[in-house]
């Protein structure tokens, strides 16, 4: 059993529409008056507010907000869960688990969506019915599941469109795979990722570069709202939030392409094999080059690798991540010579030892591999890389034999 989200497309009438936006706004406000009851409990008498409590205030908060009770109220509910996860969350990062911030409080600008449990929602043949809110179609429903769903988060993007996010337990199937086969990933700009497996077959995945595509389109609808956007104390104009909308439909569009390119890859790769080897790089730290973060956003690095890391469970894999300071495309993958003067603007390169002519990448998926089989052979995990990582293999041996040393 896995929980799995499955995200569809709901069409809500005008009607409906307004209704779901109203529920998510109310659910925003009572989102920051519990932050900012917990906080004033904190700072003034030092103490812990939990979201029981903040639930008890509902009933007054609607007195003094008779609004409030226009949605349905296991939305307001869920909105002080969320909270209280929030702060879970945070302090869980301060003792070193997982990485989250202290919560703040949401604006207009937010992400516009809330969650509901229980009866307050139900899943029909082709609809969802939402509490106060009525039967809203979806675009496909032989995407609905069958199983038991225990919430539904409904949220609308930048381009206007409404989603429901339908949380379930469900079984997946594993795929059928031959043997204990292997394949080593090199992410790049270039090509979103180039693959070289077990069977001496290297695959090339092209990038679909989904913002350089789209990005003279972007900047002149960027261009109108800057143009239109309202001063200080005025109210935006009809011409601004038209402007707004379309630039909204090409972020949705960019965000759109990136993310089908990158599921159908990972979801390729969890079925073909069963061993997955990637490196472990610094996203964080290739941002801060001007010249390349653009392009490192585009690639989207980080969710290639979360995805692996979700599906390779589903499906019973293996994924090992390679230490990023083994030095993968500077080694060559024949002789284990190391190229300390490669550059990055070298796509190929001559090994001064073996006299064998690489492609950069290709290379370093070849390396990545052995270094994961390194690893799966010790049963350890991938360390930096030793000083003698660049010193040639012994004639005759194995490959791996110097990635090995540098990463296992």
């Amino acid at each position: 059993m896995a929980r799995r989200a499955v995200k569809v497309r709901v069409y809500p009438t005008p009607e409906q529409e307004a209704v779901l936006a109203r529920t998510a706004g109310v659910c925003r406000f009572v989102f920051n008056l519990g932050l900012g009851v917990k906080k004033d409990a904190w700072i003034e008498d030092q103490l812990s507010v939990s979201a029981y409590d903040l639930m008890a205030m509902l009933p007054m908060w609607k007195e003094e907000f008779p609004w409030l009770g226009e949605v349905s109220s296991v939305a307001l509910q869920q909105a002080l869960r969320n909270l209280d996860r929030a702060y879970v969350n945070f302090f869980r990062a301060c003792k070193g688990e997982g990485r989250a911030r202290f919560p703040r409080f949401k604006t207009r600008n937010s992400r516009v969506s809330f969650r509901l449990v229980g009866a307050a929602f139900k899943v029909g043949a082709d609809a969802v019915q939402i509490q106060k809110v009525g039967w809203v179609k979806v675009a496909n429903p032989e995407y609905l599941p069958s199983n038991r769903v225990s919430s539904v988060t409904i949220s609308r993007d930048s381009a206007g469109r409404w989603h429901a996010s339908l949380l379930v337990d469900d079984v997946v199937e594993w795929p059928t795979t031959s043997g204990q086969k292997a394949v080593g990933v090199d992410l790049g700009v270039k090509t979103l990722a180039v693959c070289h497996d077990t069977d001496s077959e290297t695959v090339e995945i092209a990038n679909p570069k989904s913002f350089a595509l789209h990005a003279s389109r972007l900047k002149r609808y960027q261009r109108q709202m800057a143009r239109r956007k309202p001063q200080p104390g005025q109210k935006a104009s009809n011409n601004y939030k038209k402007a707004k909308v379309k630039a909204g439909k090409v972020h949705a569009r960019i965000a759109d392409s990136r993310r089908d390119a990158i599921h159908k890859t990972t979801t390729r790769l969890a079925q073909e094999y069963d061993v997955i080897c990637i490196e472990d790089l610094a996203v964080s730290g290739m941002m801060r080059s001007k010249r390349m973060s653009r392009s490192i956003a585009d690639a989207s690095f980080g969710e290639f690798r979360r995805q692996l890391e979700y599906k390779t469970q589903w499906f019973g894999k293996h994924l090992i991540v390679i230490d990023r300071f083994a030095p993968t495309s500077k080694t060559c993958s024949d002789c284990g010579e190391r190229n300390g003067a490669l550059a990055l603007s070298d796509r190929e390169w001559t090994c001064t030892h073996c006299g064998t002519l690489h492609d950069r990448d290709i290379n370093a998926a070849k390396n990545i591999l052995a270094a994961g089989l390194a690893v799966t052979a010790c049963g350890g995990n991938a360390r930096p890389a030793s000083s003698d990582a660049g010193s040639p293999s012994e004639p005759g041996s194995s490959p791996s034999r110097a990635l090995a040393r540098s990463a296992a």
